[in-house]
């Protein structure tokens, strides 16, 4: 008798656990948020954000979606559990080249964290859903089975972001590594922009630097110029060999220009500016500065506080330089054809004699010459 009951025992026990394993499978456990919090730009995260923790029912190869609102997110950062960042410095998993930050890949996660772009408001309430899908392989399958989780947060109530009719900003993270104090050195970056949130970057670009202890936002004057625009669209149709149209385009239609300005970055330390573009209305910006231009182009004198520059009548090339503090011994030339003090390039087509750019006329060529101003 007690034979008989030890089988029906085990036997019970076998089908318990059968049970069981064929529902964890079918249906999953829940997705547990464990952790979520909105916030501002900080080296290691240069935007304002959010960042949550999440609870697997099991280790799994995952992708992740979030929705703020009801809106799903462009695409969010997959972090591991056990990975954790220094706020004040740029995370390394994310230089690249670096596919750590991409949500789909073969790595088996238990505990993750994610993290994602949001513009928040302060003060402003916003619902997050956090979807995953648990995977058997890197690719997706019928198998593959979706968690879901959602919670609801105010955002902070503290320092404010910039004027929200700015639509658009980038994130610019500079980093000092030679241990030397950096007080008005001057940066310059190239940034794209799609066509249709780049109206006028010279009037509508506005540069900030975020205060790290406080998260204060700081105007910074900047300068825009070399804007290029390559509004040529990609040929999706098969090419002249035949085969199928691509799908996924190889190029977009861009808008470029080079952006510079003066920071501020503490030795051995990293700081956050961000770049505000896309507001129609904004007013041309007018910054005040011992940035000083007289005369009748191209014969300008440029005085900066430092140095003045005298440029030549005839070709704007830079014809002579005078320190602020030493007036009475400027740098000059004057020998030569013209005698300015930057004359080439050069061009020599034999049996035509040398000739430089310095001799033409400002209808044949000139020079442009950019002065920085504190």
């Amino acid at each position: 008798m007690q034979k008989n009951s030890l089988r029906y025992l085990v036997l019970l026990i076998f089908v318990a656990s059968f049970i069981q394993t064929g529902f964890s499978k079918d249906k999953p456990g829940k997705l547990v948020i464990t952790h979520i919090e909105l916030g501002y730009p900080v080296p290691s995260t240069p935007f304002y954000h959010f960042t949550a923790k999440l609870d697997l029912p099991e280790a799994s190869i995952i992708e992740v979606t979030a929705y703020v609102n009801g809106e799903e997110m462009r695409f969010v950062n997959l972090h591991k559990g056990h990975s954790e960042e220094d706020a004040n410095y740029p995370a390394i998993a994310h230089r690249p080249p670096s596919g750590y930050a991409l949500s789909q890949d073969n790595t088996i996660y238990n505990n993750p964290w994610i993290s994602g772009w949001l513009s928040w408001q302060p003060g402003e309430e916003y619902k997050i859903e956090i979807k995953v899908r648990m995977k058997e392989t890197a690719k997706q399958s019928e198998e593959d089975k979706i968690i879901s989780a959602s919670t609801s947060l105010s955002a902070p109530r503290g320092s404010h972001p910039f004027d929200p009719a700015w639509k658009n900003y980038k994130s610019i993270v500079l980093s000092e590594t030679a241990g030397i104090d950096r007080v008005g050195e001057p940066v310059e970056v190239l940034l794209p922009f799609y066509p249709d949130e780049a109206n006028d970057l010279k009037r509508e670009i506005r540069v900030v630097a975020v205060d790290p202890d406080n998260y204060k936002l700081t105007e910074v004057p900047s300068q825009v110029y070399d804007i290029i625009k390559y509004t040529e669209e990609d040929d999706l149709s098969a090419g002249e060999s035949g085969g199928e149209p691509r799908t996924i385009p190889l190029w977009m239609p861009t808008v470029s220009c080079r952006l510079s300005f003066l920071a501020e970055v503490p030795a051995k330390s990293s700081r956050v500016y961000l770049v505000y573009y896309n507001n129609e209305n904004a007013l041309t910006p007018s910054y005040l500065s011992e940035l000083r231009v007289q005369g009748e182009a191209p014969g300008l004198q440029i005085d900066n506080g430092v140095l003045t520059a005298w440029l030549h009548p005839n070709s704007g090339h830079l014809d002579q330089i005078s320190l602020t503090k030493k007036p009475d011994d400027p740098l000059f030339h004057r020998m030569e054809t013209n005698g300015a003090i930057h004359w080439n390039p050069g061009i020599y087509v034999p049996p035509s004699p040398w000739t430089h750019t310095a001799d033409w006329k400002l209808e044949q060529g000139c020079y442009f010459l950019y002065f920085w101003q504190k």
